[in-house]
């Protein structure tokens, strides 16, 4: 009966087979680091929106406080009397409602 054992030369892979395994190890690692990396970008965009969100809640909060505080203060003195320019004329005085509705068209 022949010997079955293989060779030492079948036992060893061609160079160009290794050289071919160590490429595509490299393309996986680089396809790996990449991904990683965009999770990172992911997470920090995600942080970022939070915080600019958190941001603009406290800035609409601080500016709705405001104009609580100014409608307060004019109701407070009763002079709800309001001037404003439109094309370089004087018009007014008017109610601060009315100037509002004016300002928004």
């Amino acid at each position: 009966m022949p010997d079955s054992t293989p060779t030492p030369a079948a036992k060893m892979k061609s160079v160009t087979r290794l050289i071919a395994e160590e490429e595509a190890r490299v393309v996986v690692a680089e396809a790996m680091a990449a991904a990683e990396e965009r999770a990172r970008a992911r997470d920090k965009a995600r942080r970022d929106m939070e915080k600019w969100s958190e941001e603009a809640k406290a800035a609409a909060k601080a500016q709705a406080e405001a104009r609580a505080a100014e409608e307060a203060r004019i109701e407070a003195t009763g002079k709800d009397q309001w001037y404003y320019v439109h094309n370089g004329q004087q018009h007014g005085p008017i109610p601060l409602a009315n100037c509002r509705k004016k300002s928004q068209t």
